[in-house]
């Protein structure tokens, strides 16, 4: 959803955090295709953020009656060092965000 894309960067820029869209083209899907069920839940550990997006679309998209976005946090869980106001260890990536998005002045 283009203007949700548009409102989660400019919460993120609002927040410190960084964001950028990326593309869920429609061969991401085809790393949760089965065998044996309808899909399955994971691409495979190199399946990358592509599989993940394409899996949550299967359950969120509602026929395009409401915007719906995925933001990977998984990579940016943990920091391996303090820099600035982020310490080392567990991050928090995407709490500034959404709450910048839910903020009245956004």
């Amino acid at each position: 959803d283009d203007d949700l894309a548009t409102m989660l960067i400019g919460a993120a820029d609002q927040s410190g955090e960084r964001l950028w869209r990326m593309p869920l083209y429609p061969e991401y899907a085809d790393k949760i295709k089965s065998d044996v069920a309808e899909i399955k839940n994971s691409g495979g550990a190199r399946s990358g953020l592509g599989a993940s997006a394409a899996f949550l679309k299967r359950y969120v998209d509602g026929g395009g009656s409401y915007a719906w976005a995925h933001i990977d946090m998984a990579g940016m869980a943990f920091w391996g060092e303090t820099k600035g106001y982020c310490v080392r260890g567990g991050s928090g990536f995407g709490v500034r965000t959404l709450a910048a998005l839910a903020s009245p002045k956004h």
